[in-house]
């Protein structure tokens, strides 16, 4: 998973087209190591979505402006705009992360056909 900070957020998420996920964390906080375990496969198995990590503490400006007040949080961007977020995601396994996922590009997509986007 890419590591992002508050230099290279706005190109690795913002500017990217497509879904992105974005794991904001922190290295003191246990569930946040759970919530990586879990996710750790999830670059190789779900090809069109782009993930990627935050420290919350070496990424100060952009949790400030998000408004990330938890770790870990889990923000759904697709073509720059949030989608959607989950706080405290821990507990948390693979499979429920991955239907969620699943779950929110599905309802987008339908969503845009209906709007005629």
């Amino acid at each position: 998973m890419l590591r992002v900070t508050d230099a290279t957020f706005m190109r690795e998420v913002e500017q990217k087209p497509g879904w992105v996920v974005v794991k904001f964390s922190a290295q003191w906080c246990g569930p946040c190591k759970a919530v990586a375990l879990a996710m750790a496969n999830m670059p190789e198995t779900m090809k069109e979505v782009t993930f990627v990590t935050v420290d919350v503490e070496q990424a100060e400006d952009v949790v400030r402006r998000l408004g990330v007040r938890t770790v870990p949080t889990l923000t759904v961007f697709h073509d720059g705009v949030i989608i959607d977020s989950y706080e405290n995601s821990k507990g948390l396994g693979e499979e429920a992360i991955r239907k969620g996922l699943q779950t929110i590009m599905d309802n987008y997509n339908t969503k845009e056909k209906a709007d005629g986007i």
